[in-house]
């Protein structure tokens, strides 16, 4: 993000924050998608869930188990990307002249940015819960391509919406009002 700010015109700062806040929960959701398909499905496929299960413990109770570990891995994993943001903002701080500070919208240790990373931390649990959720009934495939199916279809919903103000085709207007 340092990289790409340099060739912004005036802009640096608000690209930084927003290529960090993007890479959290760009990062965060594959994670969540990749991480929590294979929890349930490995234990399904090596046949260790049936040990567990025969144990006192519900089928319930071992997906909660699976889901807030990986929770809190995730939470942890973000807690540390957010901490590398704040340096490089940090950095961008110290680094740049006054005169240039000025023109800045916001202070670039912005603490409001933290509750957009609250925010993404909440999204990555509920991806969390829908990925392991696909994946106690479905294939590993399937129930990646249902839980990214979701997380697409909930960041584009409007934009699918009004697609047919911007496409001069009434076929496939119709399909994505339909999906």
């Amino acid at each position: 993000s340092y990289l790409i700010a340099q060739l912004t015109a005036g802009q640096d700062l608000k690209i930084i924050k927003d290529l960090g806040l993007a890479a959290l929960s760009l990062f965060g959701t594959l994670i969540a998608v990749f991480i929590g398909i294979g929890l349930v499905s490995k234990e399904v496929e090596r046949k260790s869930v049936f040990g567990v299960i025969t144990k006192p413990v519900t089928r319930t109770e071992f997906l909660l188990g699976k889901y807030l570990g990986l929770v809190s891995t995730l939470v942890v994993n973000i807690s540390v990307m957010t901490v590398a943001l704040y340096a490089m903002l940090l950095y961008m701080d110290m680094t740049t002249p006054l005169q240039f500070k000025v023109s800045w919208d916001t202070p670039a240790m912005d603490p409001r940015l933290l509750i957009a990373v609250v925010l993404i931390i909440a999204e990555v649990m509920l991806v969390t819960a829908i990925a392991i959720f696909f994946s106690s009934f479905s294939s590993p495939l399937l129930a990646a391509l249902f839980t990214l199916g979701l997380w697409v279809s909930g960041h584009f919903n409007s934009d699918l919406r009004q697609l047919e103000l911007v496409i001069d085709a009434p076929v496939l207007a119709w399909l994505t009002r339909g999906l």
